[in-house]
């Protein structure tokens, strides 16, 4: 019936089990599987993870262990500084950073492959934070709060709000596998809907015939 030209648009999947009428489904099924085969593909050269009844080697683990006590030793210093200053607005601040910093550890825990991004996250970003919190703290404590004193506090004030929206980003960024994949599900599950006639739309076309 295509090759006859009673369908001028008619395409077959690659089964040869579903008809699309529309070049417009047909392209979104073209897609849908495109992205299917790159993420196949993905997979197959990324490298395995322990599963949850593996275990990690024991050099893994004592790596593994040793930036997390890094990790850690960062975040106690924050809580000693956040526990000296009494401005009400700066812990808050601090206590927004080290729920993000601990939700940041609890997801490594479980997903070791993004064990280099915490890494990267305690070598660089940590140390400096902790420079800036203790150096609140200090200037907080200063008998005389002179002008340079003041300024240098607003400036890791408005550094610590920055600090923390990336933490937040950060955060983001390891769920970023895990959100391409639901978008590759769903732009599946729209195509075969779509080739089934079972979207919204083809129901409300029903509709009006």
């Amino acid at each position: 019936l295509i090759s006859a030209g009673f369908f001028p648009e008619g395409h077959v999947d690659e089964q040869k089990t579903c008809l699309m009428v529309t070049d417009k489904i047909y392209e979104q099924y073209l897609i849908a599987q495109q992205s299917m085969k790159e993420r196949s593909k993905q997979q197959a050269k990324a490298p395995q993870t322990p599963s949850e009844d593996e275990q990690m080697t024991s050099e893994e683990a004592a790596a593994f262990d040793k930036i997390i006590a890094s990790g850690e030793m960062y975040m106690q210093h924050i809580r000693e500084a956040n526990d000296a200053i009494p401005d009400t607005e700066i812990s808050n601040k601090l206590y927004r950073m080290e729920l993000i910093i601990q939700k940041i550890f609890d997801y490594v825990r479980s997903h070791p492959e993004q064990l280099s991004q915490l890494r990267r996250f305690i070598d660089y970003y940590m140390p400096t934070t902790d420079k800036l919190v203790t150096a609140y703290k200090e200037f907080d404590t200063q008998p005389i709060q002179g002008d340079n004193i003041k300024a240098a506090k607003q400036e890791i004030a408005k550094a610590l709000d920055t600090i923390n929206d990336a933490y937040e980003k950060l955060y983001d960024s390891m769920y970023a596998e895990a959100a391409m994949d639901v978008a590759s599900d769903i732009s599946v599950l729209q195509t075969l809907l779509a080739q089934e006639g079972l979207t919204k739309d083809e129901f409300n076309h029903g509709r009006k015939k």
